[in-house]
Order: structure tokens, then sequence, then C-alpha cells
């Protein structure tokens, strides 16, 4: 009869892990992993994840970036091509590449000192960081674009506008996150 009760054990868990691989809540208003709770994360085996990258084409050489420079507060990923940069409103968005999975970065900026993660989100395939620089809030957006690179959109802004920044997560604009409760 189709494989009986062990097929439909083995089709229950096949949706559990690819229902978490997607990111598992689909409630908006669900809270964000904080920073704190990077290591919580269903991507920190980052061999099993790096697996799924073995998926994607080579990466092509990084284009050249744009001549202009960043300004001072906006956080990078380290080795980060900007192709474009540009203000939109309040907001200074920087756009390019880096030669580092999303996952990569996540980790990378969880173990800086020099930065603080107030909130950040991983899927797998993409990552989300918002960093809080005192007067300034920076959001970055990776999300895989080749088996080893990502392409990534950086959003600066003053404290004051940090309602014009999206949140990880949750979409753009909108209310602040609660912390996770137990």
């Amino acid at each position: 009869m189709n494989g009986g009760p062990a097929r439909m054990v083995g089709s229950i868990l096949v949706a559990a892990v690819l229902t978490t691989a997607c990111g598992g809540a689909s409630d908006p208003g669900a809270p964000t992993v904080a920073a704190s709770d990077a290591t919580d994360s269903p991507f920190v085996l980052t061999d099993q994840t790096n697996e799924l990258y073995e998926g994607f084409i080579d990466c092509d050489p990084l284009p050249d970036g744009v001549d202009e420079a960043p300004p001072a507060e906006m956080v990078l990923p380290d080795g980060m091509v900007i192709t474009d940069l540009t203000e939109v409103g309040p907001l200074i968005s920087a756009t390019g590449f880096v030669d580092a999975t999303p996952i990569d970065l996540r980790d990378a900026f969880v173990e800086r000192d020099d930065v603080e993660v107030v909130h950040l989100e991983d899927e797998g395939f993409e990552a989300e960081i918002l960093i809080d620089g005192g007067s300034t809030r920076t959001y970055i957006k990776a999300s895989i674009r080749c088996r080893t690179g990502s392409v990534v959109q950086v959003l600066l802004g003053p404290d004051d506008e940090a309602q014009a920044l999206p949140v990880p997560g949750q979409a753009a604009g909108g209310t602040t996150p609660q912390p996770p409760t137990d």
C-alpha cells in the first residue's frame, strides 16, 4: 500500500526539515533571533549548509566597484565590492558582491568585537543583520549568488530614522521586534 507507515513517517520528516530550512515560522510577527542566540540557529552546522551551496554555479570574478567611498559609519562586510552607492531619502544604500556565503557573513559579524549586532536572521541562502552604530544603524542583507559568493544590500540610516530600515525577519519599516520569549 504505497510504502505504508514507514513512507508516511519519512514524508513527515522531510516536510519538517523543509519547513525548518525555509525559515520555520510563517508568522511575520514572530520574534527574530537575537545576536546572543546566533549559536542556536539551525544553520550553525556550516559544513552541512555549505554542502547545499554545492548545487550553485561557480562564481565569476568580482566586478569592478564604484570609485566613490561609502560613509565611514557604514558597516560593510570585509571584502565587499560596491557596485552601486546611492542616497534614498534619509538612507544611504550600497549594493555589491562579496566572496562569502550568507552564513559566512553572519558568522563573521557575530564574531566581530567592533560592532553591536542587534538582530539577525538567516535562512541558509540568505542572511539579514541589523547593526547599532550609536547614532546610526546599518542593515545588511546577503543572498547567495553562486557557490561561494553573495550579492549584498547595505542600508545606512540615522538612528532617529531607524523605522525607515528593514528589520531582519520582518517587512521594511514597521514595528521593532520583541526579544524571544521562553
